[in-house]
């Protein structure tokens, strides 16, 4: 007996010419996202990767500028590029001053 339209799932196959959703695990049709839910869940994810390294960046940022202690750290030439208020008031150079 051949299944009349519309009498259940369609079960799809790797043919070229199969239609109809793919059944679940429970015989239903399996929701199929659509572009735009893809599009939305694929830019919060983006979004996240995002806020972690400027939630690091902030943190990074504020133990620098912590006058607990002074931070100077310099590039492989040389050329300071942290010099932190710690540091300012253990030396008595302003950041401007020393930083190029």
């Amino acid at each position: 007996m051949k299944p009349s339209a519309g009498s259940g799932p369609t079960r799809r196959t790797n043919s070229p010419g199969a239609v109809g959703p793919t059944p679940d695990g429970n015989g239903h049709a399996a929701k199929v996202p659509s572009r735009a839910a893809v599009a939305a869940r694929q830019l919060a994810t983006e979004v996240r990767h995002q806020e972690v390294p400027l939630k690091a960046g902030a943190l990074q940022s504020a133990i620098f500028n912590s006058a607990n202690f002074s931070s100077i750290a310099t590039d492989e030439k040389g050329v300071i590029q942290i010099f932190n208020v710690g540091a300012e008031r253990m030396l008595g150079y302003a950041a401007a001053d020393v930083m190029n």
